[in-house]
């Protein structure tokens, strides 16, 4: 309702103005709408729990605030302390994401591999790595665990510098203590066996 306003006249008493009971009428009719917009139609309960001024502080409950006109600012720590169950990641900031899965459409570095002969291979983040075993080495998945390991059987000429056939390195098959030991034991007996064959 649009405020009524009460007609004075021009002059004291000229007759012009709202009559007495009008005028009144209009007084009822704006303090009404006052009451209604500011109680409950009988009583004022305009206080700060019902209104939120321009410079107090408020808690406003179940109110909606429009992004699009409204501007809401503060720094990222101040946000965050205003949040009840998380915090906000920033461009710019240091933070660790927690169960989040992240698809195809996001980019990472890739992850590089080097051979022993320093030759270079990449594996994108989401994509496989394969590692082929021989008949000396197996490779294993079980979970998240990735087992290499050396089987039995592994060639000699993968040892050192290869140049040890496995036949050669079987010979070594049944030495029971320090070989070095063995032959300078024979080696320091030898001039006194060759002395008694002599005299013998």
């Amino acid at each position: 309702m649009a405020k009524q306003t009460i007609n004075v006249g021009t002059t004291v008493n000229d007759g012009t103005g709202s009559p007495i009971r009008t005028g009144g009428q209009f007084i009822n009719a704006n303090f009404t709408e006052v009451y209604n917009a500011l109680g409950d139609g009988s009583t004022i309960t305009f206080n700060s729990a019902t209104v939120a001024s321009l410079t107090g502080v408020e808690t406003l409950t179940n109110k909606t605030i429009l992004l699009a006109n409204n501007t809401i600012t503060g720094t990222t720590a101040e946000f965050n302390t205003a949040l009840s169950d998380n915090s906000f990641a920033t461009l710019a900031g240091t933070e660790a994401l927690t169960n989040k899965t992240f698809n195809t459409t996001n980019t990472f570095p890739a992850l590089s591999l080097l051979d022993e002969s320093s030759s270079a291979g990449t594996v994108s983040l989401g994509g496989t790595l394969r590692i082929n075993g021989d008949s000396s080495i197996a490779a294993a998945v079980s979970g998240s665990t990735f087992t290499i390991s050396l089987q039995s059987g592994i060639d000699a000429t993968k040892i050192a510098d290869g140049s040890v056939s496995s036949t050669e390195f079987q010979y070594l098959n049944g030495v029971t203590s320090n070989i070095q030991t063995q032959i300078d034991a024979i080696s320091g007996g030898l001039p006194s066996l060759i002395a008694a064959i002599a005299l013998g």
